[in-house]
C-alpha cells in the first residue's frame, strides 16, 4: 500500500483516487493523522513538500520513529528535505510517471514492489491481467480485486467493513458499509465455483480476512453480484 501525505486533504485524496483507479492501494492522510494510520502494510509513502505548512525534516523524523526502512518519496519543487527521500518528483508529476519512477527506484534497490499483491495463495498484482488462486484464474471486477489486494496487504489481520471501504473503494464513490458484505459474498461465490470452498472468512468482532485452504468450509452469504 502507498501512504499519501499532504497538509491539503483534498490534494492527497485526488492523488490517492487516481492511483486507486490505476489499481494501486493508496490512502490519503494529513500529517497529524500519521500515528493513527501507519502500519507495516505500507510499502512506501509519498509526501507533498511544496505547501510550506510543516517542517519536512521534522516530519520525516516522525515517520522514522515508526519505521526506519519505509521508502519515502517527495513531490515538490523546493529544496526541502535534501537527502531524506529516495526520489523527488516535480509538483506537476503525473500519477503514471510517479508510479513508474517509484517502482523503478524500488526495483533498483531490491525493495518490495508497490504493484505486487501476493498472499494466502492469491496473486493479484497490478501487472497481471487476472486474479488467480494457486495458479487458477478467478474473474473479479475492479472493486473486488481492490478488496482482495487490501486483504492480501493486511493478511492475516482481520479488517472491518469500514476499513475495507475507506482503503479499497473509490474515494469519490464510497457506498454504504453494507455493500462490503455484498461484494465479499460475490467474491466468495466466484472463489467457491473455482475452488469448491470460499476463502474469505468473517471473524466475529474483528472483520474479514483471507483464509488458507483447509478441510473445514465456512458459511457465506450469497447475494446478487454486480460489477
Amino acid at each position: 500500500m502507498i501512504l499519501i501525505i499532504n497538509p491539503s486533504k483534498r490534494r492527497a485524496r485526488e492523488l490517492a483516487e487516481l492511483l486507486r483507479i490505476m489499481g494501486y492501494l493508496a490512502y490519503p492522510i494529513l500529517p497529524g493523522e500519521l500515528g493513527s494510520e501507519y502500519s507495516p502494510a505500507y510499502r512506501a509513502a509519498v509526501i507533498f513538500a511544496d505547501s510550506g505548512l510543516y517542517d519536512i525534516e521534522e516530519f520525516v523524523e516522525r515517520i522514522r520513529s515508526y519505521s526506519r526502512a519505509l521508502p519515502l518519496f517527495m513531490i515538490g519543487d523546493g529544496a526541502e528535505g535534501k537527502g531524506l527521500f529516495m526520489r523527488r518528483f516535480p509538483s506537476d508529476v503525473s500519477p503514471a510517471v510517479l508510479i513508474k519512477g517509484m517502482r523503478s527506484e524500488l526495483e533498483g534497490r531490491s525493495l518490495p514492489d508497490i504493484g505486487a499483491y501476493r498472499g494466502a495463495g492469491f496473486f493479484a498484482s497490478v501487472d497481471s491481467p487476472t486474479v488467480s488462486f494457486l495458479g487458477r484464474s478467478i474473474k473479479f471486477t475492479h472493486t473486488e480485486t481492490m478488496i482482495l489486494r487490501y486483504l492480501i496487504s493486511s493478511y492475516p489481520t482481520p479488517k472491518s467493513a469500514k476499513d475495507i471501504l475507506i482503503h479499497a473503494f473509490r474515494l469519490s464513490r464510497l457506498p454504504e458499509p453494507t455493500s462490503v458484505r455484498t461484494q465479499i459474498s460475490c467474491m466468495n461465490k466466484k472463489i467457491r465455483e473455482s475452488e469448491g470452498r470460499p476463502l474469505i472468512e468473517f471473524v466475529a468482532d474483528s472483520g474479514y480476512r483471507l483464509s488458507a485452504p483447509s478441510d473445514k468450509p465456512f458459511s457465506y452469504l450469497s447475494k446478487s453480484c454486480s460489477g
